[in-house]
């Protein structure tokens, strides 16, 4: 067990608690009688990331060896890869409001496959097409979320 991994998971679980009990009620606009309320989508996402934490939180202290992690020969972690995922990432809502949600979206998981190693344009295609689409119309019109 890490100390850094009890310190990571119990700051996750006080952050999540403060978030889904304080924050979010605190800053979501008031329900407004129809569709779903704002803060519900906010609540089940740190919800989520909650329960994460708190699985491997109670992972970690059933495991009471504080031995450290080796790097493995030859294994290295290039911040150039974190990038590669987190710009598209932070660029995909400022793109959604000048090109719209879907042809964003596309943008997005082709830039995503890409720099994951897939050079396969149809499979790319299938792959974005079968996830921005159907996510597109469920936020559209199932959950009524108003989408640029």
């Amino acid at each position: 067990m890490l100390q850094k991994d009890v310190i990571l998971y119990g700051g996750l679980l006080v952050v999540s608690l403060l978030l889904v009990f304080w924050l979010i009620p605190a800053f979501c606009p008031p329900h407004p009688g129809y569709g779903m309320p704002p803060s519900l989508l906010p609540t089940v996402v740190v919800a989520i990331i909650m329960v994460i934490s708190a699985v491997n939180l109670i992972l970690t202290l059933k495991n009471k060896t504080f031995k450290e992690k080796t790097h493995e020969e030859g294994k290295k972690v290039f911040f150039l890869n974190l990038l590669k995922f987190v710009i598209p990432s932070f660029l995909l809502m400022p793109a959604m409001q000048y090109i719209d949600f879907i042809p964003a979206g596309l943008l997005f998981m082709f830039v995503i496959q890409f720099f994951a190693g897939q050079r396969n344009y149809i499979t790319m295609t299938i792959v974005s097409v079968s996830v921005v689409v159907p996510v597109y119309f469920l936020l559209r019109y199932v959950v009524s979320v108003p989408l640029p």
